[in-house]
Order: structure tokens, then C-alpha cells, then sequence
């Protein structure tokens, strides 16, 4: 019977996580090449941690939705900790994690974070119209 003890399975994940920051840094690297290209080592290694870190106590754990969110923050820049109302967005984390990402980016939209008085006395038509 083979037998791992726990602190070999720890030198197990902590190797595939910094293969997969290698990898993380590469992508960055590769498809954000304006955003990375003057960044020294040090700082693109310390965004990736960040983002592997924030990634985590949300819930993000699919390397697609990690990577997506890492786009999103170089794309959007929105700030850590997040606001409430993006906070609120990414939870439960019970919930679809795919569907947590789509909800995220649509909120990071310009034009969403607009909230609109509607009262018994709005403008419907005006609603319409306008969104």
C-alpha cells in the first residue's frame, strides 16, 4: 500500500501552483503585451499571487474563470478588496462559478453600475427608450 503522508501532498500542490502561475504569467505576458511588457518580473509575479489568491476565497478555481479574471482586472482595473455591490455579484460561491464570472464582467461593464429611480411617477416610455 502506498502511503502519502500530508506534507508530501503539500509540496505536490504547491509545485502545480507555481507551474500554473508560470503559465499565468505567460498568458499576461502573451495577450497583454502593453500592459506586461513594463512590468518588471517581481510585479507580474506579485499580480499573479494577488489574483491567485482573490481567485480563491471566491471560489474561482477553473483555470479558464482565473485567467478571465485576471483579464478583467487588467482590462476593467477594479479594486481589491471589491466594493459591496461587486462582492455581492460573486457570491454565493455555491452557486455556478461560469455563471458568477458572466454575472462579474457584465457588472465591470460601463453603464451598469448605474442605478435609475423608478417611482409610481416615472416615464415609462423615457425607460424604454433610454435603457
Amino acid at each position: 500500500m502506498l502511503i502519502i503522508r500530508q506534507s508530501q501532498l503539500e509540496a505536490f500542490e504547491a509545485a502545480a501552483m507555481q507551474r500554473f502561475a508560470k503559465r499565468c504569467k505567460k498568458f499576461l505576458k502573451e495577450f497583454f503585451k502593453d500592459w506586461s511588457q513594463d512590468k518588471p518580473e517581481e510585479d507580474l509575479g506579485r499580480f499573479v499571487e494577488k489574483m491567485l489568491q482573490f481567485t480563491g476565497e471566491h471560489g474561482i478555481s477553473r483555470e479558464k474563470n482565473i485567467l478571465k479574471m485576471m483579464e478583467l482586472k487588467v482590462h476593467y482595473s477594479f479594486p481589491l478588496p471589491l466594493p459591496e455591490r461587486l462582492q455581492d455579484v460573486l457570491l454565493p460561491i455555491d452557486r455556478d462559478e461560469d455563471y458568477r464570472m458572466l454575472r462579474f464582467n457584465k457588472a465591470l461593464e460601463p453603464g451598469q453600475n448605474e442605478l435609475i429611480r423608478i417611482d409610481l411617477d416615472s416615464d415609462s416610455q423615457l425607460l424604454r427608450r433610454k435603457y
